[in-house]
């Protein structure tokens, strides 16, 4: 038998497999195996310790969030019991003070509604709860005034003057309108009337500048006025001179202390009063009181209402609008007759100097809101209908002259000539169309237009003004159609019969030199657009720096809106000036605006912005809902463009 050597080994045996090397390989799989299986075994131990880990500190997390809204609502509730402890003591405290204020609330019911007797007792017992409750010693004063207790009245009168010096009466000037109302045309409450006057020296200068204040202040002037006490009156419009100097209220009362002034013949207190007044107000209704004050002093009143006039600018006119009727409105209240007369007469001749541009923007906001309608027309429909007619009629007209369709020669010119004339026919047809449509939108706009002018300008008794006629326009454009149409198809057919017609003159590449394409639309060498941004603005928009830039606006408030073209270039040694074409696409795919802004250059310069806008001064705004697109052209080729949204 013959044995085997083994060349790892050097061991001999019989048969196919060394026995030494098979078990040593059996070994180091088995040692293999289970270094696999321990390996595998600590990964199974470790992801399990992290998971464990990791839920404990999930739970820990979620007891301290717990612990921590546990904590917080215990605060809150804590926060919440002291604030209702807080109300309770008081309401516990301030118990007496308001059950006193609704049985004074009471009482003046009573009072409105005739039963005296009643509120009396009820205010007594207010008054008797709290007695620092003005409005029950004035229920009380005013109740025994009307069942004959002149006495009581005076007691419950001087009480209530008293009051006016706390601090929760004497900052409220609706409180002293009260006390004059109640002791004003009482012939025995003469003391009452001197210690009232003497409260409101006190006490003026306490006074808040608040819209009611201003409002009740001038109250109490025209009453001071009413009853003859002008030294008071005096001292109420000083206040307001200087808290509101401007305002309808203190004009209002002003005018009727000078009337009364003059009436008393204190001329002099009278000039004082107009010399506290401003030179020039902010409004016609003020400065129509002022005229009429100037007048009953003998200052010279048309002076002063000529420099208001001159002051104002075009766009004042709707603020005139709105006043002019409240002027007249004036007649025989506070303002004469004749003053208001003269007033109008004088408005009027701005008015005359307003007239043609206020004629020219009715006809132009008519025109702007008609084109900015979308328009469908039937230019493509005439569009196909020509184009069969112009190939059956060109076909015809080729068997008539003996000549071939589809001859070399003849093909382009009755193939293309046919597509490129139906072409033209639906443009024109299309574009004569929209423009009829605008012309009628336009002259029905321009009636609500001019009607609402004319209403103004016969505010002022100024002849109206006669709308502008548009339609001769459209009557002029049909034949000039019409025979560039016929005009064109005599020429195909010319050329299709074989008549010499002079070449159309082609432009050699070679013509625009070397120049990039940047360089050929900006005449600024090398210029180059970085961005177009949008921003809202006013009628004058804000300086760079101070805009606000964004991709969508409010269409109900905002007024114009503007872009932006950020441009910049090697800096240059001359000035340039060159027009940047714009073209407004609103949300309906038409192109409703075109303008043209001009850019200005220094020399020095190596950037420039340039801005300019659509909108109107008053919103809401012509602007619909949805994306609009801005393009920007130079020299006729598209620059840049930008999108913004209103919503």
């Amino acid at each position: 038998m013959t044995l085997t050597k083994c060349w790892t080994c050097g061991n001999s045996y019989d048969g196919w497999e060394c026995p030494l090397c098979s078990a040593k390989h059996r070994a180091e799989d088995a040692a293999r195996q289970s270094a696999r299986q321990h390996k595998e075994a600590l990964e199974a131990a470790e992801r399990a310790s992290a998971q464990q880990a990791e839920s404990a500190e999930r739970l820990r997390e979620e007891i301290a969030n717990e612990t921590e809204a546990i904590q917080e609502a215990a605060i809150e509730a804590e926060i919440r019991a002291q604030e209702a402890a807080e109300e309770h003591r008081w309401t516990t405290a301030n118990a007496w003070r308001l059950q006193s204020e609704e049985k004074s609330k009471r009482a003046r019911a009573l009072y409105e509604s005739g039963m005296y007797q009643e509120a009396l007792q009820l205010a007594v017992q207010a008054i008797e709860q709290d007695p620092g409750n003005f409005e029950g010693f004035w229920i009380a004063a005013a109740s025994s005034m009307a069942i004959g207790q002149k006495a009581a009245a005076m007691s419950y009168g001087g009480k209530l003057i008293q009051l006016l010096d706390l601090p929760e009466n004497r900052s409220l000037p609706n409180r002293f309108v009260w006390v004059i109302t109640l002791v004003s045309g009482q012939k025995d409450f003469s003391s009452l009337q001197n210690a009232f006057s003497l409260a409101l020296k006190r006490n003026i200068e306490f006074w808040k500048g608040s819209e009611s204040a201003f409002s009740d202040a001038g109250a109490l002037a025209q009453l001071l006025v009413k009853t003859n006490r002008t030294a008071e009156a005096c001292a109420v419009f000083g206040w307001l001179a200087l808290a509101a100097p401007s305002s309808q209220i203190t004009l209002s009362a002003a005018l009727h202390l000078v009337k009364r002034l003059l009436q008393d013949g204190e001329g002099d207190k009278a000039r004082w009063i107009s010399d506290r007044l401003p030179a020039v107000c902010d409004s016609l209704l003020n400065q129509s009181y002022m005229f009429e004050i100037y007048s009953l002093v003998g200052n010279d009143a048309k002076k002063q209402f000529k420099a208001f006039l001159e002051k104002l600018d075009f766009h004042s006119r709707d603020s005139l609008d709105r006043d002019i009727p409240r002027v007249k409105g004036l007649v025989g209240k506070e303002i004469t007759l004749e003053k208001v007369t003269e007033i109008i007469r004088m408005v009027a001749g701005k008015y005359v100097t307003w007239k043609p541009r206020l004629e020219h923007q009715a006809f132009e906001q008519a025109v702007r809101s008609a084109k900015s309608e979308g328009y469908n027309t039937h230019g493509g429909t005439v569009g196909v209908i020509s184009f069969f007619a112009l190939m059956f009629t060109s076909l015809f007209f080729l068997f008539s002259r003996g000549i071939r369709p589809d001859s070399n020669s003849v093909t382009p010119y009755w193939v293309f000539g046919t597509l490129a004339g139906a072409i033209l026919v639906g443009s024109l047809v299309g574009s004569f169309e929209k423009r009829t449509r605008i012309s009628r939108n336009t002259t029905a706009r321009m009636a609500s237009n001019y009607a609402s002018l004319n209403a103004n300008l016969e505010s002022v008794g100024l002849s109206e003004a006669k709308p502008r006629h548009t339609l001769p326009i459209i009557a002029i454009l049909l034949p000039i159609y019409v025979a560039v149409i016929i005009f064109y198809i005599v020429e195909w057919f010319a050329i299709m019969s074989g008549q010499q017609v002079k070449p159309l003159a082609r432009v050699s590449p070679s013509s625009f030199g070397s120049r990039s394409a940047e360089a050929s639309l900006f005449p600024i060498p090398h210029a180059r657009v970085n961005r177009v941004r949008f921003f809202g603005s006013g009628y004058d928009a804000a300086p760079i720096g101070h805009r606000f830039y964004a991709a969508s606006f409010p269409r109900q408030t905002s007024k114009y809106i503007n872009w932006e073209l950020d441009l910049t270039f090697p800096r240059v040694n001359r000035n340039y000036k060159f027009p940047i074409q714009t073209e407004w696409i609103g949300p309906r795919g038409n192109v409703f605006w075109r303008q043209t802004a001009w850019a200005s250059v220094s020399a020095g310069w190596a950037s420039m912005w340039e801005s300019s806008g659509w909108g109107c001064r008053n919103p809401p705004c012509a602007f619909e809902r949805g994306r609009y697109h801005v393009n920007l052209y130079v020299r006729g080729a598209k620059v840049a463009s930008g999108t913004f949204e209103m919503y």
